[in-house]
């Protein structure tokens, strides 16, 4: 489809909400189709929106005071829950001047619908729209419904992580690690779901898989995989030779764009990482919405396995925020994976998280960029602040 989103909307609500979020999102690289765009005079208003709907991916519904007494967007609303008759969810809501009351006496269907709130700031709407639309971790990774084993009984600092594209990161009970040019692991599964997914690994004919322990992280390919079963309780044995930064997106791939050299968008790319941070709003001379899209694919990471469309943490929260411990384990692990395929970093010195709030995470980050001259150091990227977390 030639559209990501198509915005539903009172018109009243065009100037205050609708047309800064149009380009708000353009900027973070989704296409928008807005009626006052594409309607000329003398245009079906009927026909074009028709258009637009069929050939949009997701509907974001701009809810407010004024859009419950207009027709049009209402019957907007009723094609995009035609839509979804089709078993995906298309409906994006975005809470405008409303309150849950409000939305529940008016539009009940869409009331339990975790929602975007303008309220919350227009970064937080795009940050919650984009994760919809591109990838609900935050990276373009299978990891929406990535088991987060291991067991709850499993002590903090003593998890690896290993990640297929196919089926996601799967967090594992270490039991010993070494590493050199080669690892080698010995992990407990801790039940059937972790022993299933390390049974498809094994049968799987891709071999590459992404890895973290402590704060080591990267890719590798799998030299071997077996069981090992004694007195009922089951070992793992994995065996995985590191591959280098250069085979996936790092090092001589990198270019800088703009007004930005490679180790500035390595630094927004990390923000956006550790904090979900957008793309900065960035002047340009000529062609703007090119070049905020073209700005916000390097900071994504064009060469890279993994693009970056915002923060896994979030995510990650909704499902641990009962276990604290836990969540920690598991952000750090993936940050630091995260971090090196991407190619931001090649050796991550520090990664301190910390629940500073209910609602906020605090990051301390430092790593070392490649090395790109023997005569020049390699430049040191630091990240420290917030992170937002769901309520």
């Amino acid at each position: 489809m030639p559209w990501d989103i198509f915005i539903c909307h009172a018109d009243e609500d065009k100037d205050k909400c609708v047309l800064p979020l149009k380009r708000a999102l353009a900027q973070a690289g989704l296409s928008v189709w807005l009626d006052a765009d594409v309607l000329a005079t003398g245009d079906s208003v009927r026909r074009a929106i028709e258009s637009g709907l069929s050939k949009s991916r997701y509907g974001v519904v701009i809810l407010s005071p004024r859009f419950f007494g207009k027709e049009w967007p209402n019957k907007e609303l009723d094609a995009l829950f035609e839509r979804e008759r089709e078993g995906k969810k298309v409906i994006l809501p975005v809470w405008f001047e409303v309150d849950k009351e409000e939305v529940e006496r008016r539009a009940l269907l869409l009331s339990g619908r975790r929602a975007a709130k303008w309220s919350d700031g227009i970064d937080a709407v795009v940050r919650g729209i984009v994760q919809a639309v591109e990838g609900t971790d935050g990276v373009e990774l299978s990891s929406a419904t990535a088991p987060l084993t291991p067991s709850r009984k499993t002590p903090p600092g003593s998890m690896v992580m290993i990640a297929r594209q196919e089926s996601g990161p799967i967090f594992l009970q270490s039991l010993r690690v070494s590493s050199a040019d080669s690892i080698s692991m010995v992990v407990d599964p801790e039940g059937d779901l972790g022993a299933g997914y390390l049974r498809e690994l094994q049968a799987a004919k891709d071999n590459h898989v992404g890895y973290a322990f402590d704060l080591d992280a990267g890719l590798a390919v799998m030299k071997s995989i077996s069981e090992e079963r004694e007195g009922g309780a089951a070992r793992w044995h994995l065996s995985l030779d590191r591959l280098v930064d250069n085979d996936y997106g790092a090092g001589v791939l990198e270019m800088g764009f703009g007004q930005f050299t490679v180790d500035q968008l390595a630094e927004l790319r990390a923000r956006r990482i550790l904090l979900g941070e957008l793309a900065p709003k960035v002047k340009f001379e000529s062609a703007v919405e090119l070049n905020s899209q073209t700005l916000e694919l390097f900071i994504r990471g064009i060469n890279a396995p993994v693009k970056v469309l915002g923060s896994p943490f979030p995510r990650f929260f909704q499902d641990l925020r009962n276990e604290p411990e836990l969540f920690l384990e598991v952000s750090r692990l993936f940050g630091c994976y995260l971090l090196r395929v991407t190619g931001t970093v090649a050796f991550i010195r520090k990664l301190d998280l910390s629940l500073s709030s209910p609602t906020e995470l605090k990051v301390e980050f430092e790593g070392q960029r490649a090395r790109k001259y023997t005569n020049v150091p390699p430049t040191t990227i630091a990240v420290s602040g917030r992170c937002a977390l769901p309520t």
